[in-house]
């Protein structure tokens, strides 16, 4: 995993839990 693809996926939890 790369540090791009976490924050990737930090920023769909976040939409996930924001919709």
């Amino acid at each position: 995993m790369t540090i791009a693809f976490l924050l990737l996926v930090v920023v769909v939890l976040c939409l996930v839990a924001i919709g």
